[in-house]
């Protein structure tokens, strides 16, 4: 049998419903009232956090309008089958609701399902690929123009772009045991992660390749994709994320490899709506 939620969390039940009169006005406290049959008191203790995340985040005497309700009930719903201690992604569907009031769009009803998806270790993922980034000089060698942004072109990576910055590095002379990090400074930003690299010097007419001495960033699994490595295929999955492999570059006596994750255009529009200020 289905227990009403009143029975179970009277108190709870008044907290969504103030929060939606605050934000949206009394019209609205029918929603309340729906909910109150459809949810149990988990469901209405992470509505209200999320509604209240909503009220810190829109400016101080700001008034906002309400999305449609095509898009504000089934929001209501999925949103609150959150943890309400689970701070990230309570954070992401308030974001999410703020800017649907701004302005309901296609891509709002989108990134709803997508909320529904994923957790906040993906939401902390896309953080660090944005933040954490160990590149230098990005946009030399990529059409990563701009800050990040999800009007930005998206990003392209090819491999003829890695055969110029093997000719480019090897001109400087850089000792053959950096050029896998030249190659990480020069091809990982905001927003993209080279997960593997390997550099090695051999013959394109032999099957083997040999590794170069004292470098010990070829060949090696980052950090980031050790302790994400599952959110990263999740991520994948859901078109947020895409991946490149080249294919063995050579130049000269030189051959490298690269896997990189990098958002796509989606999850780049995603992120500045859902995750975080862009940068």
């Amino acid at each position: 049998m289905k227990l009403p939620l009143a029975d179970l969390g009277g108190e709870s039940e008044k907290g969504v419903v103030k929060a939606l009169d605050d934000l949206f006005g009394p019209s609205f406290r029918e929603f309340g009232q729906y909910l109150g049959d459809k949810v149990r008191f988990q469901r209405f203790k992470a509505a209200e956090r999320i509604l209240e995340k909503v009220k810190d985040l829109k400016p101080d005497g700001v008034s906002i309008s309400p999305p449609p309700v095509k898009f504000l009930l089934p929001f209501l719903e999925d949103s609150s089958l959150e943890d309400p201690e689970d701070d990230d992604m309570c954070s992401l569907w308030a974001k999410l609701l703020l800017s649907a009031s701004e302005e309901c769009k296609s891509e709002h009803y989108l990134f709803k399902r997508i909320l529904k998806e994923i957790t906040g270790t993906e939401a902390r993922l896309l953080r660090a690929l944005v933040t954490e980034s160990r590149g230098e000089d990005v946009r030399k060698y990529t059409n990563m123009g701009g800050s990040f942004h999800h009007e930005d072109t998206p990003f392209t990576f090819k491999d003829k772009y890695i055969e110029k910055a093997l000719s480019d590095i090897s001109a400087k002379k850089i000792p053959k045991k950096k050029i896998s990090r030249e190659l990480i400074k020069i091809f990982e930003g905001p927003g993209s992660h080279i997960q593997h690299v390997d550099v090695s010097t051999g013959k394109r007419s032999e099957w083997m390749s040999y590794g170069i001495d004292g470098d010990d960033v070829s060949g090696s699994i980052t950090d980031l994709y050790a302790k994400y490595e599952n959110s990263f295929h999740l991520l994948d999955g859901l078109n947020i994320l895409n991946v490149y492999r080249s294919k063995e570059i050579w130049y000269k006596s030189l051959v490298a490899e690269m896997h990189v994750y990098f958002m796509s255009s989606m999850g780049s529009e995603f992120y500045n709506i859902c995750v975080g200020d862009e940068v």
